[in-house]
């Protein structure tokens, strides 16, 4: 059985991430910038346009990544932490309470957050059989590359193919 425990729940109170640690600086940071080298360009009419909002989506994508990969390893670590409490403790309960009271909530919450159907053929966000690139990390429709869910080879896109 998978342990699932919210983020929001230690500690409690205010809007704390103790998950967030230097790699998810980082890695906002370089969201940031490369944002800012887009926005620049586009509000100048530069012809890396494109190719710096491609930046942007792949820092973007590798933020969020970052984040999950640090959220689990916190939810990891509180797991650990109540395996170790001896189960009659005050600490255990309030620990295991406030992770029951958030179960179903979260949970919820998390589904809706994670269907993004985003294709970067099409550039549509619609609901669709996806395929991941092997190289460069991109989602495109299945429908898009002309494949179907009885193909089981390894995608590639057309960019890294060449």
């Amino acid at each position: 059985m998978e342990l699932f425990i919210p983020s929001s729940v230690v500690p409690i109170g205010g809007r704390s991430q103790p998950w967030f640690g230097r790699s998810c600086k980082t890695a906002l940071r370089s969201k940031q910038e490369c944002y800012q080298a887009w926005a620049v360009a586009s509000v100048t009419r530069d012809v890396n346009t494109s190719t710096l909002k491609k930046k942007y989506n792949f820092a973007s994508r590798s933020f969020k990544r970052v984040i999950a990969k640090a959220k689990s390893e916190h939810i990891g670590r509180i797991g650990e932490k109540l395996v170790r409490l001896p189960s009659g403790t005050r600490a255990f309960w309030s620990l295991a309470k406030a992770v029951q009271g958030n179960f179903l909530k979260r949970r919820k919450q998390a589904t809706k957050q994670a269907q993004s159907w985003y294709c970067f053929l099409c550039k549509e966000d619609r609901v669709a059989d996806m395929r991941f690139c092997k190289c460069c990390g991109v989602y495109v429709h299945e429908e898009c590359v002309g494949l179907t869910a009885e193909d089981k080879k390894r995608y590639m896109c057309p960019k890294c193919e060449n």
